[in-house]
């Protein structure tokens, strides 16, 4: 901090207060002047910092391992499976005895890219990288599949800089006030706002609010799989299955949910991922978009920059946040969901704003922004960094490196993305049977780097088939994940606040009060929307009370068996200790509620019918057909369990490509070159070491 004129004027001030204070006005004017000049004291050190921060980035052995980050961390996001934290685990040995100055900028650039490029499967074949692609995935996929992937992605990278940019300033303008705002949280404000993220998510997608509020319980009962983190004894570990002791991994589950329904579309359809293959909107589209909403930007970018700040928020709640806003604050919004850009544009923007708003509370307080900022929060102590006031003080030039890290990066990553997006565009008019092979086996790949265990391969087959299910019938599968995500969150605060504060804090803590309110408000707005949607637009929901008609709906058994095991899951639950079965109850309770009044609706007013995509050649989808395609991805599954993935996917590859039609040689060539990912760049490079298949086992 400067020491000049204002620091003397203040002192001098301080010595003559006998003689001045008589004079009020006198008292006024010189504390007024003190304090402005000592504000704007604190914001040139703040500016110069960061100048300094920049230069530190921009030095040639800086730069090029931030480089050798920005590139790996574009392949953890391009690979469903792979994602920061498994690029953190990977590439913290080699950051380990860098200075500050090189392991921060190598690390930072590979998390800055993931959700940036984990946009890019998520768009093009409906398959999220990482959780935080979710709400991206909503209007991204539709949008590729009318020919718009172009559109989509540019625009998403605009918005991804654009939301870094304006966290920045924040960064910059509102630090001090900032820190104040965060010091204020405590376990109640945590729960309320996960819980706002949840029901965010649960009311915007789908297209029944009940459906996505059940969903999102469903999410939270899945969470509570494995040792409860308060009590420390199992729960739900069906058949004692050691594997579940851990929770259901988050990798495999996301993969099978999503990947596995995609790929039996594509093949049912018999057609390419977008139907028209004269692109509807390029670069130039998707830039022009992001501009037109530069105040949605804004906002977006504040939101994600606040998110970033609360710790154990994050992106995922930043990107709901973010959507839902961009749904409630338009005047047209019956596109969303269904392919609206703006839908691509506010949790793009707000997810890429939360990286350096997580800098803040990581360096300030010792308080992880999220779980990637908790590792790296081992990394400071290595290289000698010690968390504190002292960051944002003598180190701010360090702190600022590590921010401007994050907007370098996606800076960085959208050029090299715009420059290969002419060829990736490609993809979505790959013809199935070459497509839909490749894409599962490598998912399957994926899905088995969570434990390295063949309970992923089981995972990534239950969820996958629940998934099929879920899309069939119009069950949102995007707030199920969000509850399992949020889920150890909301009930290690839910605990906590109620250990601490009974029930008092719901209506006795400021913030809490506010986010209810809020909450309460944002409800009746998506009510309304609803209500005022089906009144002027044609609904395939019946107007005559059918109830045979509901009694044959698989929507409407879905909704039977949530409650029924639901019952089970609470009954489970009564013999567990309060720490263990508080959680279970609430969700439980609730759940059974939901769900009971969408059942309730479906038989009297009727159920939406389950959705059968549409074929390329206007063929009926047959049972045998549907058959045929899931006896193919069985297939797939049992080479794997008998004979590994290194030999089962390339056969199964050429098997299936032969079956349908393609050319030896072109099977042969993605065999070879898929094996040759899975061994030389994961084996040997990245050293992933895969599970034993059974047949190796039983000949020892």
């Amino acid at each position: 901090m400067m020491t000049g004129g204002p620091v003397h004027n203040f002192h001098s001030y301080r010595m003559n207060k006998n003689y001045i204070s008589g004079l009020p006005m006198t008292n006024f004017l010189l504390e007024s002047y003190v304090i402005s000049h000592r504000e704007i004291d604190k914001m040139v050190d703040i500016l110069l910092a960061a100048i300094d921060g920049l230069q530190l980035l921009f030095n040639a052995k800086t730069f090029l391992f931030m480089m050798i980050g920005i590139f790996s961390g574009m392949f953890f996001g391009l690979v469903p499976g792979l994602s920061g934290l498994t690029g953190l685990g990977l590439l913290i040995p080699f950051a380990i005895g860098q200075p500050p100055e090189i392991a921060f900028p190598f690390l930072l650039g590979m998390l800055a890219v993931t959700t940036q490029t984990d946009t890019i499967p998520a768009v093009l074949i409906g398959v999220p990288g990482t959780a935080a692609a979710q709400a991206t995935y909503l209007d991204g996929f539709p949008m590729s599949k009318r020919g718009e992937a172009g559109r989509a992605l540019s625009a998403s990278y605009l918005a991804s800089i654009l939301g870094t940019l304006v966290s920045v300033v924040i960064f910059i303008l509102f630090l001090p006030i900032l820190r104040t705002v965060i010091d204020r949280f405590a376990a109640p404000e945590y729960f309320i706002m996960a819980l706002l993220g949840l029901i965010m998510a649960g009311s915007l997608a789908g297209t029944s609010i009940l459906r996505g509020l059940a969903m999102s319980a469903f999410g939270l009962m899945i969470s509570t799989i494995g040792f409860a983190e308060l009590t420390g004894f199992p729960r739900y570990d069906f058949f004692e299955w050691p594997y579940l002791w851990e929770g259901v991994p988050m990798v495999p589950l996301v993969i099978g949910l999503f990947a596995i329904p995609e790929v039996i579309d594509l093949l049912v359809r018999r057609s390419t991922i977008a139907s028209d293959m004269s692109s509807k909107g390029g670069i130039y589209d998707g830039f022009s978009d992001t501009l037109k909403n530069w105040w949605l930007v804004i906002k977006c970018g504040v939101i994600g920059t606040l998110c970033g700040m609360i710790p154990g928020l994050g992106g995922l709640v930043a990107e709901w946040f973010s959507y839902g806003h961009a749904v409630s604050s338009a005047k047209d919004a019956s596109m969303f969901g269904k392919g609206d850009v703006r839908g691509v544009i506010a949790p793009e923007a707000a997810t890429a704003a939360q990286k350096p708003g997580a800098v803040l509370p990581t360096v300030a307080f010792g308080i992880p922004g999220n779980a990637s900022m908790a590792i790296l929060m081992g990394v400071f102590l290595i290289t000698g960094l010690r968390p504190g006031p002292d960051m944002l003080i003598d180190k701010l030039d360090i702190t600022f490196m590590m921010v401007w890290t994050v907007v370098i990066g996606n800076i960085i990553a959208a050029i090299l993305c715009l420059g290969l997006q002419r060829w990736m565009v490609l993809i979505c008019y790959i013809r199935p049977t070459v497509l839909a092979p490749v894409i599962l086996s490598f998912m399957l790949v994926g899905a088995t780097m969570a434990t390295m265990d063949f309970g992923d391969v089981i995972i990534f087959a239950f969820f996958g088939a629940l998934g099929y299910l879920f899309k069939r019938t119009d069950w949102p599968r995007v707030p199920l994940i969000i509850g399992i995500v949020l889920g150890d969150l909301v009930e290690r605060f839910l605990f906590i606040s109620v250990d601490a504060y009974g029930f008092s804090w719901l209506w006795s803590r400021p913030i809490v009060v506010i986010v209810e309110i809020f909450i309460i408000a944002f409800m009746a707005m998506s009510l309304y929307r609803k209500f005022i949607n089906l009144s002027s637009e044609k609904s395939d929901i019946s107007n005559n009370v059918n109830v045979f008609k509901a009694l044959r709906s698989n929507t409407w058994w879905v909704g039977i068996g949530f409650i029924v095991l639901t019952i089970y899951a609470v009954a489970k639950a009564a013999e567990w200790s309060i720490g263990g079965r508080l959680f279970p109850w609430v969700v439980g309770f609730g759940l059974i509620g939901t769900v009971s009044i969408h059942t309730l609706v479906g038989l009297l007013k009727g159920v939406r019918a389950e959705i059968e995509p549409e074929t390329s050649d206007g063929k009926p989808v047959t049972l045998a057909w549907k058959a045929q395609i899931l006896g193919w991805i069985a297939l797939l599954l049992v080479l794997v369990f008998l004979i590994g993935h290194l030999a089962g996917i390339p056969i199964f590859i050429v098997v299936f490509m032969l079956a349908n039609g393609e050319r030896l040689w072109l099977s042969v060539l993605l065999a070879v070159l898929l094996w040759a990912f899975v061994y030389f760049i994961l084996g040997q490079l990245v050293h992933v070491v895969l599970p034993t298949p059974l047949l190796l086992k039983w000949l020892g």
